[in-house]
């Protein structure tokens, strides 16, 4: 007879593990989720979701709602304003993506890489123009989106692991080896990456990359929008990429001479 672990792919996980998984459950399309939801979509027993969420919730990491559903909590925001990295980047380039914003008047993004992903830093929407649908803080396949591009044609993403995983988002997505370094090939040669419905339907994007004083790629800084003439915009966003990568080099020498 089976036990209720059976068909559970998680069920020699820890606990710590278990929990983890709740927590990125929630970055998907629903923000609020419940015990049933959790339970399919991690194949986990609902008394182990129920009681690792009871724990979070505890902790100050998830939140229960008046109605019973679930979301992320307050706690795991103040952990996250610990990474002291990407909170320095983001401050000293801030001032500068919004001259862009300014310039351009187009979505601007800061982009860094983690994991095999382009994770999106700072995010500044455009208010008069169709929204995109992308947060603050998500993340994008790196071949599909401008930042991407960027990230893994200058070395900042490890391109010999990710070649393995390409998987086309849009009919518009490069689907192989071959035309992603290519494409990596083009970007290197002009200094700047597109991205044309790559990630979304209706939606172009242009990114630079960001240089630390050691001339290492840390970031990409992008616009996007649903006009195709946003490329028309790409010497304003070079002239972003300079900027802020000059702003970096100078703060890492601040910090190395007053150290």
């Amino acid at each position: 007879m089976q036990g209720a672990d059976a068909g559970n792919p998680h069920k020699d996980a820890t606990a710590v593990r278990k929990a983890l998984l709740i927590l990125e459950a929630f970055d998907g399309p629903q923000k609020t989720l419940g015990v049933t939801e959790l339970s399919k979509q991690l194949s986990m027993p609902k008394p182990t979701i129920h009681r690792l969420l009871t724990d979070l919730v505890d902790a100050g990491f998830v939140d229960k709602l008046p109605w019973g559903r679930y979301q992320v909590g307050m706690r795991l925001f103040e952990l996250g304003t610990l990474a002291r990295g990407p909170a320095t980047l983001r401050s000293l380039a801030l001032p500068h993506l919004h001259s862009l914003y300014r310039d351009t008047g187009y979505t601007v993004y800061l982009t860094v890489t983690d994991q095999g992903h382009a994770v999106q830093i700072e995010r500044l929407p455009a208010p008069n123009r169709p929204q995109i649908q992308a947060r603050w803080g998500g993340r994008w396949s790196l071949h599909c989106s401008s930042g991407g591009k960027v990230l893994l044609a200058f070395g900042a993403a490890d391109l010999e692991s990710y070649v393995a995983h390409i998987v086309p988002l849009t009919k518009y997505s490069i689907r192989d080896e071959a035309h992603l370094c290519a494409e990596l090939d083009t970007v290197r040669a002009q200094g700047y990456a597109l991205s044309q419905q790559e990630s979304l339907l209706g939606v172009y994007g242009v990114a630079v990359p960001v240089y630390d004083s050691k001339r290492t790629v840390a970031a990409a800084v992008g616009i996007a929008g649903h006009e195709h003439s946003i490329t028309g915009l790409i010497p304003a966003v070079l002239k972003a990429g300079k900027v802020v990568s000059a702003e970096l080099s100078r703060q890492h020498w601040t910090e190395k001479s007053t150290s």
